[in-house]
């Protein structure tokens, strides 16, 4: 599927006002012919929403680790979010990490913590607000994430969030936990019901 989105890119410097995206948002996966899929992923410095720094390779250590890359002003990324949230307090149990990247634009990262206090985030954020990680990654849409083994190897790359993204993104981490031999319990989503479309977003950065 083809994902159609009116997006600035993730460059340092670039910044605009008040500008309306209309996003027609189709998720889809990247597949192996992304050069960042099969790579190993970089033990990046970050500094933490709670004001703590931590590295990149911490959140491995005990099993699988999935990255999303996402903005507070990104309608999708909130959903994506949501089901995220299940995800982690289900999986957290069997080692599964579950890290959130904000990359809002440094004159809005003061947005992140109350987003995250409002919306119930439990999972851990990053804030990367001129996209350092974010570039490592090759980053240039949102929301993007990531599914990376326990080596450090990311092995998926899913780009944009529609309804039943949620269900790739669900069976990818089945399928490698049963491929590990790691034992868990069976799992269904709360369904979130915002239906996700073509959206119109006022981006403020």
């Amino acid at each position: 599927m083809v994902l159609y989105c009116i997006l600035t890119r993730l460059e340092k410097g670039y910044h605009m006002k008040k500008i309306t995206f209309i996003l027609a948002i189709f998720s889809f996966q990247v597949l192996l012919s992304d050069t960042i899929v099969g790579t190993k992923i970089k033990n990046s410095r970050m500094k933490m929403l709670n004001g703590t720094n931590a590295k990149l390779h911490d959140y491995k250590t005990d099993g699988p680790l999935i990255i999303n890359f996402w903005t507070t002003w990104c309608m999708v990324c909130n959903k994506q979010n949501e089901y995220l949230n299940q995800m982690n307090e289900h999986f957290n149990k069997v080692g599964v990490s579950v890290l959130g990247v904000n990359i809002n634009a440094p004159d809005i990262v003061n947005k992140v913590k109350p987003h995250v206090e409002k919306k119930k985030i439990d999972f851990d954020i990053a804030i990367d607000p001129r996209n350092k990680i974010a570039k490592n990654f090759n980053v240039e849409m949102i929301p993007t994430l990531f599914f990376v083994d326990k080596n450090g190897t990311i092995l998926n790359k899913f780009v944009g969030f529609n309804d039943g993204s949620e269900n790739e993104i669900l069976e990818v981490l089945t399928d490698y936990l049963d491929d590990e031999n790691i034992s868990y319990d069976e799992f269904q989503y709360n369904k979130v019901d915002k239906k996700t479309n073509n959206v119109e977003i006022d981006a403020d950065f």
